[in-house]
């Protein structure tokens, strides 16, 4: 029978990307254990119909790239897709460093401040705007303002990525040798969510002493939005590619969102008009180079991204996007440190990173990293429900009860977006209809109806409890009650 190491080793590594044995591979696949193997092992015919399982193309994996197919709903597991072009680059044999980057983050969820995980599962993966990128941009810009806004940080700049997407988000940063041509960037998210790095390649940090903020910038955008698939870890490759060769796609949108985010995280449009007024689009040359320069020096970044960015609010006319980039070394003090090529970060101290790659078992760390994840998003929604009641308590006002009702349900709406069910349905066991007043049962039973189905029983429950709340809690005439709860349900 036909061998090929490669290919056998390309398939274990997807499933040790997904954290699985290869006994529950092989019963999720729908193999035996020995047809599993004989796939690792590298022959074709096994692992030509791993390969697609795993929802990549058989074909595309022989040929020692990656790419996956249009079934997102097959199994648990891994997959690996190329998000930005329609022809495919990735060389399978970096999804070692990937592997190796998931089972260091994996360990840091075990390590980390549980503090910064309740922070990064508390934004939601939200599907990218369209039908054209710049929707896609703007609404990039948007969430780069809900972050800043959720984290308190204003208009102030931005200081050390690596340090921040560690400390705030929990997301382990690596530096690794990359043998995909043009790959700057990549990054995974744990099917749970349980973990998450980015991994920069060597090359990128090389480009320009301020491009590592870009693109850590970039790929948190990755981490927090980008959808997705059930049951699956999430590959994201950033590469440089032809504009011209990119069909208009989901996956194209959520690019130019990660662009658009990237910059207005760095730039924020409040900043730019503290630092240079309201925007007047200038266009003499060497006023924009003097606009593009004191930006640069004051939010640290690179040119390119500050000419677009200035341009995009208005700020610069278009012609600036003509002019030669500066050859004025423009750094301010605001360089992100990263990790030398190759090590691990300080704080992963658990034995087994660089054990061999390949393991029949799932490390225990794995289904711990996963639990302290569930755990943190168990947290993250008490902590809502709790300060939904306080609101409640403290204040008899109509805004009170306003306040309590969008707190409580833009959680349930971010749980359905992540498609975090099982919390979900927790949340809505927990609501006791006793003491949150109507609105606030109607708001969330308003928000989950278009997923009563998924929902289920802990849906037809709160129903219930509702109906009979609204009359002998609230004081609601029984007809009154009835067709609320017909209207609801």
């Amino acid at each position: 029978m036909d061998r090929i190491p490669e290919l056998g080793r390309a398939v274990a590594l997807l499933r040790c990307l997904g954290g699985m044995s290869l006994i529950d591979a092989a019963r999720r696949l729908g193999l035996s254990d020995e047809e599993l193997r004989a796939a690792e092992r590298g022959e074709v015919g096994a692992a030509s119909r791993v390969a697609h399982a795993w929802g990549l193309d058989a074909q595309e994996l022989l040929a020692g790239a990656m790419a996956g197919t249009n079934d997102h709903e097959t199994i648990r597991g891994a997959t690996v897709f190329l998000f930005h072009g329609a022809y495919q680059d990735f060389d399978a044999t970096d999804l070692g460093v990937l592997e190796r980057a998931m089972r260091v983050a994996r360990i840091a969820a075990t390590q980390m401040s549980e503090e910064a995980t309740r922070r990064r599962l508390a934004f939601a993966t939200v599907p990218p705007a369209g039908p054209t990128p710049r929707d896609a941009a703007r609404q990039g810009h948007r969430l780069a303002t809900y972050v800043r806004t959720k984290l308190g940080w204003g208009t102030e700049r931005v200081g050390d990525l690596r340090e921040l997407l560690e400390e705030v988000f929990g997301v382990v940063v690596l530096v690794e040798r990359l043998d995909t041509s043009d790959l700057r960037a990549a990054c995974v998210v744990d099917a749970e969510r349980a973990a998450a790095a980015i991994v920069l390649s060597t090359e990128a940090i090389s480009d320009h002493p301020l491009v590592a903020r870009v693109y850590l910038a970039h790929e948190l955008c990755h981490v927090l939005f980008d959808p997705l698939y059930p049951g699956r870890v999430r590959v994201v490759l950033d590469d440089r590619v032809d504009e011209r060769r990119r069909a208009l796609s989901t996956t194209s949108l959520l690019e130019s969102r990660a662009k658009g985010f990237a910059a207005e995280l760095l730039m924020p449009l409040e900043g730019l008009r503290e630092l240079l007024g309201e925007p007047d689009a200038i266009s003499e040359p060497t006023a924009c180079r003097a606009r593009i320069d004191h930006v640069r020096e004051h939010f640290g970044t690179p040119w390119q991204i500050a000419t677009y960015h200035l341009r995009n609010h208005g700020f610069l006319d278009d012609s600036a996007l003509r002019l030669k980039p500066s050859t004025t070394a423009v750094h301010g003090d605001l360089v992100t440190s990263l990790p030398a090529p190759g090590t691990l970060p300080s704080f992963v101290t658990w034995p087994g990173v660089d054990a061999p790659i390949i393991s029949e078992e799932a490390p225990a760390w794995v289904g711990e990293a996963r639990e302290r994840s569930r755990d943190a998003l168990r947290a993250h929604s008490d902590a809502v429900l709790v300060t939904a009641l306080n609101e409640i308590v403290g204040g008899a006002s109509k805004h009170a009860e306003m306040r309590a009702t969008d707190a409580v349900v833009d959680l349930l709406d971010d749980l359905l977006h992540a498609r975090e069910l099982d919390e979900a349905k927790r949340v809505l066991d927990a609501l006791d209809a006793q003491r949150f007043p109507p609105g606030v049962l109607t708001g969330v039973l308003g928000t989950t109806k278009p997923a009563r189905e998924e929902l289920g029983t802990a849906r037809v429950s709160l129903l219930e409890r509702t109906g009979r709340a609204l009359v002998e809690r609230w004081g609601q005439a029984q007809d009154l009650a009835d067709r609320t709860v017909q209207r609801l349900r």
